[in-house]
């Protein structure tokens, strides 16, 4: 979901935090990005290892 129903608004809206992340992800997510799958590699490998940091901390 690109935030489409904001570019088509004439009226002045609230760029916060979560619609800057928002739009990011949406750009990196669309198929028309060819390193997505890469990307998405990369973060779960991310996440996987921080998750088992976690845990041996515990």
């Amino acid at each position: 979901m690109i935030l489409n129903h904001y570019w088509g608004v004439n009226k002045p809206w609230v760029i916060n935090d979560y619609s800057r992340m928002r739009l990011a992800v949406d750009l990196v997510y669309k198929w028309h990005n060819p390193k997505r799958d890469m990307i998405k590699e990369f973060a779960v490998a991310n996440w996987n290892k921080k998750m088992q940091q976690s845990v041996l901390q515990t």
